[in-house]
């Protein structure tokens, strides 16, 4: 049997929060080879929960990090720049006290976060000389030449198909044949577990013009709803853990044969749980079902995806998935299934190309004529889509470095417009929770 290390990287941003943050691809990786017998282990460099970093809110908090030199691409960017994880000297010796693998897998989630995943590579190259290194994640998938020029790692795995990596693997470590990957990962490779994130779906049958989910995985797959319970409750009865993080990003299709089985399965376990729904959900499918069962089965945490008020973009960005009717409709059916303005939230885009700063804040008073806070979704051009390419014609360099995906450099590059309407909705934001605490519900 092979001996494997597992490696989640520091993240090298502007700013950093752990909204139940989790390397799930590389654990159920990690949960396959451990199931063929294989010794694996895990090293994550942003685990707050082994770096003592004390919870906010519902198991979330901030990352501790300390201030790094700017990569020259960022040095316009006026803000410190940062490397938020665990130091180098504790992951040296974690590194170190593994002992020496046959294999190493790091992971890289977002293409700007690159720099964490460069030096953890040539760390364990310089600890661990002539060992194999594998590179995956959406930054391998999205900006392969670039991964495959700059990283360092010897194995590249761009693809998403798990049959497909499986073979590979297998192949690389001249196993027998590897389990099947599980959707919901063994999470004993924490020594503590605070949260648990979920994905009981693959991809969306959605193609908004900014996203690339619909191209990292072309075919809509959602899991059996009496098996995400019995992970949910097996989760429970391992860690202890009270709070959930769906990651789906198309929940609510098909919601009769997924999510309402789901959620009617966890209130019959009568467990006390806590769900939050970090990614949006599409408001234009709530319904008076679906969200007196979002509130009954113990959700703190609800996120709409409005994106815009305005007509042209919903049609020509977001797939015309959401009206402004159908956005109002289920805010109001949430509030009375008995939700807070505490618990809801909408996000809204800032940034895409072509649309107006006054377009923004006319979304964000929508936002607030409903009764509920609006949360800016900057922008960030991710390679393969179309806004993507219409980014590129005025910012052709963003197809070779990686780190002008950030999305930060949206915000700097109209400093006065985003700060007019960061402005509105810090204000309007305001009234809404003072509204509420005038009129408890």
């Amino acid at each position: 049997m092979k001996k494997i290390l597992l490696i989640h990287p520091w993240i090298t941003d502007f700013a950093a929060y752990d909204f139940w943050i989790k390397p799930l691809g590389l654990l159920m990786i990690g949960t396959a080879l451990k199931r063929a017998g294989h010794e694996v282990g895990l090293i994550d460099c942003v685990d707050r929960a082994a770096l003592g970093a004390q919870d906010k809110r519902f198991a979330t908090g901030k990352i501790p990090g300390r201030a790094v030199d700017s990569p020259p691409p960022l040095h316009g960017i006026p803000r410190s720049f940062r490397r938020f994880g665990m130091d180098d000297e504790r992951f040296r010796a974690e590194l170190t006290g593994f002992g020496r693998p046959d294999l190493v897998l790091v992971t890289c989630l977002m293409t700007y976060w690159y720099p964490g995943a460069h030096r953890v590579i040539e760390i364990v190259r310089d600890t661990h000389p002539g060992v194999p290194i594998g590179l995956g994640g959406n930054y391998v998938t999205l900006c392969p030449d670039h991964a495959r020029q700059y990283s360092g790692a010897d194995l590249f795995f761009p693809e998403k198909d798990s049959e497909h990596i499986l073979a590979r693997l297998q192949g690389i470590l001249r196993s027998g044949p590897l389990p099947a990957l599980l959707p919901f990962p063994d999470f004993s490779f924490y020594e503590q577990v605070r949260s648990i994130p979920l994905i009981t779906s693959r991809g969306c049958p959605f193609a908004c013009s900014y996203c690339a989910v619909s191209r990292l995985y072309p075919r809509f797959v959602q899991e059996d709803p009496d098996k995400v319970v019995a992970a949910i409750t097996d989760y429970v009865k391992q860690h202890k853990v009270r709070d959930f993080a769906f990651f789906d990003d198309a929940l609510l299709v098909r919601v009769g044969t997924h999510l309402h089985p789901i959620l009617e399965g966890i209130i019959r376990t009568g467990l006390n749980l806590r769900f939050h729904l970090p990614n949006a959900i599409h408001a234009g499918a709530v319904t008076k079902k679906t969200a007196g069962l979002l509130f009954r089965s113990g959700f703190k945490t609800i996120r709409l995806g409005l994106e815009s008020s305005s007509p042209s973009f919903q049609k020509k960005h977001s797939s015309a998935k959401v009206s402004n009717d159908a956005f109002r409709r289920a805010v109001r059916l949430l509030h009375s299934a008995g939700f807070t303005q505490e618990e809801l939230g909408a996000y809204v885009l800032y940034g895409v190309p072509s649309q107006p700063d006054e377009a923004v804040i006319e979304t964000l008073h929508m936002v607030h004529e409903a009764g509920i806070r609006s949360y800016l979704a900057t922008y960030s051009p991710v390679p393969g889509t179309p806004d993507f390419e219409t980014t590129a014609r005025k910012y052709p360099a963003i197809r070779t470095e990686p780190l002008l995906h950030n999305k930060h450099l949206c915000c700097c590059r109209n400093p006065e417009g985003y700060r007019k309407v960061k402005e509105a909705a810090n204000r309007l934001n305001q009234a809404v929770m003072k509204r509420a605490l005038q009129n408890p519900r």
